[in-house]
């Protein structure tokens, strides 16, 4: 699939392996327990522009708040799925903390679909987006940057004590060390996206059989609970 033109939505309807492997495993969450405990937090440091992007597949809707990704307490980034009590709507949202200030955005999304979700700051515009399919759902403009806390992170849980577990299944978590631009988050979704120098990876989960982190951090995971991987 070829990359979707800018400001357009992305043109993936479900992650691709681009490892070049030819593995089209995903992360598996079954709600009860399951998670991946980090060896680090999911910032290696205080950072300037950052991108979070990955898929997410819902298999059944919980009636409290789960967790998609969290840096433990002190966390500066956050993301998950929630059913507001009022509306009665399934909701993912996302967010990151600056100045000991939340930053949120949050929208609807669909049981048992596949999702793209990212989350894109950059310091020299100042200016926080976030997007679900490659549409921009919450923009805000922000200065500043993000801090780091020397806090074990999770995906699929918050921890200390684990709890709020994901049901349902992800896929290549990505965090880059840059804002990509509405083309360059629809080729990472559609996987034609490589790190450069422009913009390189600061962890990449991709789960093709392992919970490691292929950058050069090396933030590996480790699988908790019944947590596994699975074909596509």
């Amino acid at each position: 699939m070829g990359s979707a033109s800018e400001g357009g939505s992305s043109a993936a309807t479900g992650p691709l392996d681009d490892s070049g492997d030819g593995d089209d495993r995903v992360l598996a969450l079954d709600g009860d327990g399951d998670y991946v405990e980090l060896s680090d937090s999911l910032l290696p440091g205080p950072v300037e522009s950052f991108t979070v992007a990955l898929w997410f597949y819902v298999e059944w809707q919980p009636e409290d708040q789960r967790e998609i990704l969290h840096n433990g307490p002190y966390q500066e980034l956050e993301c998950g799925i929630e059913q507001l009590d009022v509306a009665e709507e399934f909701t993912v949202f996302c967010g990151v903390k600056m100045d000991d200030d939340w930053h949120w955005g949050r929208t609807t999304y669909e049981l048992e679909t596949w999702t793209f979700l990212a989350m894109t700051y950059d310091a020299q515009t100042e200016h926080l987006r976030i997007f679900k399919d490659g549409e921009v759902f919450h923009s805000e403009s922000l200065a500043g940057r993000v801090p780091h806390e020397h806090d074990r992170g999770s995906i699929g849980a918050r921890v200390n004590p684990p709890r709020w577990f994901f049901p349902g299944r992800l896929d290549e978590l990505s965090i880059w060390d840059a804002a990509l631009t509405e083309t360059e988050l629809n080729a990472l979704a559609a996987g034609q996206l490589a790190p450069s120098p422009e913009a390189s990876w600061l962890a990449y989960w991709p789960f093709d059989g392992s919970a490691d982190d292929l950058s050069v951090y090396a933030n590996h995971g480790a699988l908790r609970g019944d947590a596994h991987f699975e074909d596509r």
